[in-house]
């Protein structure tokens, strides 16, 4: 490793705890030549490679301030109490294996490791530079918050990168504006990981000395990340992050602090901001970690079934020029109507019942147009004569009865009614609740008695599975459903009969079922 003789000066950044800018690292691989950020656990620069690409890259370096410092040389790393040194071999292990398996994900919002490998005491991951403005940058550039339309597309975005983290059972634990960098396409793209915390069982957990600070996100962080609550932190940390920078990127104000969250008040929206978005970051931010959203799958689904947004939208006027021309064109479509309507109904004074309805009428031409329609029909009607209608009656009696055999074989081939689910007022109560009791009603009665008896079958073939998505949009409940057609496809009926059994309980938690199949997934 090779450094620079003199240290930067930045008033923004410890510049004794950082690489000496012009040190080449990976055995001359790498050049330092800017500082972009820091943090408790790691120093990120900006550098190049030293081959004939000279390529800029984005460079992290695991580096735990409070412990750690730099030897006399001013670059290799080092605890400063013995004490630390089994926290610090930890911690670094379980950077490298959270960059490697960063490395091997190849999803376009996610920032994409070119390189990891050690050097002078410590782990480091090499970044592709994205060329780009964060999304804490666009909104002060713009002078606004975003509009619904515009997040709705980078939240797509992001919540399938965050699906693709949690899969490799890693978790990001640093979101926020600062770490979402929309490119030249207007794609967002995740940066900023922490890959020190992984949610595997691939290393013992190590726990954080009580003299260390925690290792929060600000106010994107939930109370379990500002404890350091080990058993807490996952998913769960992220999802409660993306709800605060949404929050955030939709209002421009700062998010409240976990503390100040549990005030109803706490958030505040103009009309900009609809009830459906407002609906989803209150169930992402709830400060119970017990009732926020369970998991990514479920924020995909809300956007999927509540949210809709269309193509474009990037705030900067191309969604509101957009507008005007679907505008113009939908009154040329309302004229063009009435126009062919009128021409229509002029031209023809004999074939009256062959009137078009155009699309793009208004309703009181519907109305007019089926009210003439309608009449004609009567009239029509009261001028059939009486002969034909007795000449249709003695056809009728004239008929041969069927033999009492064939009336039977013809009753057999009439597919039997189905009557349709008797769900009348419960759809609601299906909707809002994530505790179901046998006591509200016959058919959670029979679902909480399929739960107990580990029947797969009565879960599938229960009114409450057959309800269309629209109606039946409880999120538990919907990845409830797919978990157990998924283990049955599988043919792990045993195992899926004892695993529901495992979970019983009268009132019946939907999350606790849920998070049972979920690890048991294959």
């Amino acid at each position: 490793m090779k450094k620079q003789k003199t240290m930067a000066k930045s008033a923004n950044f410890n510049v004794e705890e950082m690489l000496p800018l012009g040190t080449e690292i990976n055995h001359g691989k790498y050049r330092i030549d800017s500082y972009l950020s820091q943090s408790r656990y790691s120093n990120t620069y900006i550098a190049t490679r030293l081959d004939e690409t000279k390529e800029k890259v984005v460079i992290k370096e695991f580096y735990v301030s409070g412990i750690t410092g730099r030897a006399g040389n001013n670059i290799t790393v080092g605890v400063y109490d013995a004490k630390y040194q089994d926290y610090f071999q930890y911690q670094r292990e379980r950077f490298k294996i959270g960059a490697g398996r960063i490395k091997s994900l190849a999803n376009p919002a996610i920032v994409k490791i070119l390189d990891c490998f050690e050097d002078e005491g410590t782990a480091y991951y090499v970044m592709r530079m994205i060329e780009g403005e964060t999304l804490s940058k666009r909104m002060k550039r713009l002078g606004k918050p975003f509009s619904v339309n515009a997040m709705s597309r980078y939240l797509d975005s992001l919540s399938t990168a965050l699906e693709d983290i949690h899969g490799h059972k890693l978790v990001h634990l640093n979101i926020n504006p600062d770490n979402v960098i929309i490119d030249g396409s207007d794609h967002a793209v995740l940066i900023g990981f922490n890959p020190g915390r992984d949610i595997s069982n691939e290393l013992t957990p190590g726990q954080i000395p009580e003299e260390l600070p925690k290792n929060d996100n600000g106010s994107y962080s939930p109370l379990e990340q500002i404890n350091g609550d080990n058993e807490k932190i996952g998913a769960k940390t992220d999802i409660y992050g993306l709800g605060m920078l949404l929050y955030n990127c939709l209002t421009g104000k700062v998010p409240p602090t976990a503390d100040e969250i549990a005030d109803p008040n706490a958030m505040k929206y103009d009309e900009r901001v609809t009830p459906q978005m407002q609906h989803l970051i209150a169930r992402m931010t709830n400060p119970n970690w017990e009732n926020r959203m369970a998991s990514i799958e479920d924020v995909l689904r809300y956007l999927g079934t509540e949210i809709t947004y269309t193509g474009g939208g990037n705030d900067n006027g191309g969604s509101r020029r957009g507008a005007q021309i679907v505008f113009i064109l939908f009154v040329l479509a309302v004229l063009g109507a009435i126009v062919f309507g009128i021409v229509r109904m002029c031209s023809s004074d004999s074939d009256e019942d062959n009137i078009v309805i155009m699309d793009g009428g208004t309703p009181e031409q519907v109305h007019d147009i089926q009210k003439n329609a309608e009449e004609k029909k009567d009239t029509v009607d009261a001028n059939k004569t009486e002969a034909g209608q007795k000449e249709e009656v003695k056809k009728e009696e004239e008929k041969p009865a069927p033999e009492a055999t064939e009336q039977k074989t013809e009753e057999a081939k009439q597919p039997e009614q189905q009557p349709a689910p008797a769900l009348s007022g419960e759809t609601e109560y299906l909707k809002k609740n994530d505790v179901w009791s046998s006591s509200t009603n016959a058919n959670s009665k029979s679902l909480v008695s399929a739960i107990q008896k580990g029947e797969a079958d009565g879960i599938l073939n229960h009114p409450y599975s057959k309800l269309n998505d629209k109606t039946r949009q409880n999120g538990y409940w919907l990845q409830i459903v797919d978990r157990v057609k998924e283990m049955k496809a599988q043919g792990r009926d045993a195992e899926l009969k004892a695993a529901l059994q495992s979970v019983y309980k009268d009132p019946l938690n939907l999350r606790e079922v849920n998070d049972k199949l979920a690890r048991m997934k294959k």
